[in-house]
């Protein structure tokens, strides 16, 4: 998953993985997001210090589609 380390990915299950590329995938489906770049960056970022929380698959997606939403694709000035 671009964005996200080897070594993060490396210490999580499958199953970890498959809820993490399956809400990535749906956010830069859903958001036209490319698939490289800041923003791609940022999302991972953000999924990653979400993921550390304790939600279900539906709370990260909901959590990462708040998070576009309000960034709107000014990534940069967060940065």
């Amino acid at each position: 998953m671009r964005g996200i380390p080897d070594e993060m990915l490396a210490a999580l299950s499958k199953e970890e993985i498959g809820m993490l590329w399956r809400v990535f995938e749906t956010v830069c489906i859903e958001y036209d997001i490319p698939r490289d770049g800041e923003q791609i960056q940022h999302l991972a970022r953000f999924l990653m210090r979400e993921f550390r929380r304790p939600l279900d698959e539906e709370a990260l997606l909901v959590a990462a589609k708040t998070f576009y939403r309000h960034h709107d694709g000014g990534f940069a000035k967060s940065a």
